[in-house]
This record gives C-alpha cells, structure tokens and sequence, in this order.
C-alpha cells in the first residue's frame, strides 16, 4: 500500500482528435514522494489497451522499485492490457514487471 508521500498523480491529458487515433488520449503520470517528482510514465490510452509511450525515473532514485511501482499503478488504474516499445536498454526491466 502507498503512503500519502509516495503516489502517482495525473500531471497531462489530452485528447487526440485527428480521424485516425479518435478513440486515443495521451496522459502524463508522475510519481511524487515527499513533495518531489522522482519518475514520470506516459501513455496512449486505447479502446482494449493502454501503451507505454514513455518511462522514466530521476537518476538519484533509480533501483528503488519506482518504475515497477509505475506499472503496477498504471495496472490498478486501467485494469487493461499494457503494451510497451523499448529499445534494449529496458528489455529487462519489463521482463521483471511481466512483460513478455
């Protein structure tokens, strides 16, 4: 369970209006612990699912579960299939939250 210092809050949204993503939105998360923006996830909401455009955690407070703890929020908030592009350097981070 999160404390009231560690939560992940909407910071964007916007929706997408031109004829091909109009079931499409796009919001910007971020995780904030006492007071400070320490990671931020972007997504593309979609009718069936939700895609990961964007991770990213400061680098002072990396390997300290935050981008895990990002993906189980965006999971609790959305219930939905959660698809992600990476380039290699991630490939094992998401293998460690699920992905495959």
């Amino acid at each position: 369970m999160r404390t009231e210092q560690e939560m992940m809050y909407l910071i964007l949204s916007t929706a997408k209006a031109d004829e091909r993503k109009e079931n499409e939105s796009q919001q910007l998360y971020g995780w904030v612990e006492n007071g400070e923006i320490l990671g931020v996830v972007g997504v593309l909401t979609h009718p069936n699912k939700i895609e990961i455009t964007i991770i990213a955690v400061a680098e002072n407070a990396r390997n300290r579960g935050i981008g895990r703890s990002m993906i189980s929020a965006l999971r609790e908030q959305y219930n939905t299939m959660i698809e992600a592009e990476t380039d290699d350097d991630a490939v094992n981070f998401y293998r460690k939250c699920g992905f495959i």
